[in-house]
């Protein structure tokens, strides 16, 4: 019987190229995905492609009335949502073909969807004024739970980089699947452990081969930050962790403070974690004046989190531009762009880490 594996959108969005992932499929394995998901991916064009737009506009506007005549941008950016949805669909289905799982019926999904609210049954979470956390997650895993029921398959493993599906609930996520179907079993992987399973590499003794992506654009010549990229990075990065304060009505001197203080300096991997799930939800606060990440931190141990200031969605927005960027066209930069974040991250009451300093670009 076939092994099926099924994506969740965070994997998907960072691994365009559908074509090398279906050539490392292996014989006993079936790919799906989500309609859901595949909505969600949507959505995050859609964002993406509205950033972009405002950018475009603000800089042809500027210049245009500059001009001796009046020129008009004439970008349908509806038009371009309409295209982006039409061939992401398109996409989709030329590779999973009938492999796409839809959610069942409404009223049905409805009735399940209010009594795990009601309860806080995961992954929605269980905690003080968590409001509708895990709301997209619980959808997407009634709607799995929903296939393998009447899926004839036996094995099934959800690749996600989702912290809610791993860390915090998927032990309960799997006991739930245990008891709803005793003969079968399901497993739940991040991204780079599904990418490890499918490009073993053997007599390779350096890391960075071997833990290098397998699926997503074809391997470029690294290119190389400009002392101006630099700078922008750096800027972005310190509006974000922290804001300028003045003294008082008396005294308008301003100075720089850190919108959060820790009992401990964060490591590599925390931070890494961090801008993942950050990421991940960005989308949610697409509405919002502000953004507060303190349950970020306070979710991965930090015994003490004090918060100063909330993070400006425009400065929250730069700054995650510009940590992507580095993430996807200057990799051989990330690491050194995490410990610079981890320099200025906040005001540190204790620090258990020795400052360690790298010989690269930050």
């Amino acid at each position: 019987m076939s092994k099926s594996i099924i994506f969740d959108a965070n994997f998907l969005y960072e691994n365009k190229n559908f074509e090398q992932l279906f050539k490392n499929k292996k014989e006993n394995e079936e790919f799906f995905v989500t309609d859901l998901v595949i909505n969600e991916i949507i959505s995050k064009n859609d964002r993406r492609l509205k950033e972009l737009y405002d950018k475009y506009k603000s800089i042809v506007d500027d210049q245009l009335n500059k001009m001796y005549f009046k020129l008009v941008n004439k970008i349908d950016l509806d038009n371009m949502y309409e295209q982006s949805s039409k061939k992401t669909h398109e996409y989709f289905k030329n590779f999973f073909k009938e492999n796409i799982i839809y959610g069942y019926s409404k009223e049905k999904m409805y009735e399940d969807l209010m009594g795990r609210v009601r309860f806080k049954v995961p992954p929605f979470f269980d905690e003080d004024n968590s409001s509708d956390k895990g709301f997209k997650d619980t959808l997407i895993w009634m709607s799995l739970m929903n296939y393998c029921d009447s899926s004839s398959c036996d094995d099934f493993i959800i690749v996600t980089n989702d912290k809610g599906f791993l860390r915090k609930h998927k032990e309960s996520l799997i006991l739930e699947f245990s008891k709803r179907f005793p003969t079968k079993k399901i497993d739940i992987i991040t991204s780079s452990e599904f990418t490890k399973l499918h490009n073993p590499i053997d007599g390779l003794e350096d890391k960075d081969k071997v833990t290098s992506p397998i699926i997503g654009p074809e391997t470029k010549k690294q290119n190389k930050l400009t002392n101006d990229q630099i700078e922008e990075y750096r800027r972005k990065a310190y509006s974000f962790f922290n804001y300028t304060v003045t003294e008082d009505f008396y005294n308008s001197e301003e100075y720089e403070k850190s919108r959060f203080v820790l009992n401990r300096k964060p490591t590599v991997e925390e931070i890494t974690d961090l801008m993942a799930q950050i990421l991940e939800d960005r989308e949610n606060y697409i509405f919002h004046d502000s953004v507060d990440i303190k349950e970020y931190l306070v979710y991965r141990g930090f015994t003490y989190v004090k918060k100063n200031s909330n993070i400006p969605i425009d400065e929250f927005n730069d700054f995650l531009n510009c940590y992507e960027d580095v993430k996807t066209n200057y990799p051989r930069n990330l690491e050194a762009y995490i410990n610079y974040i981890i320099e200025i991250f906040c005001d540190i009451k204790t620090v258990n880490v020795e400052d360690e300093k790298e010989d690269l670009p930050f």
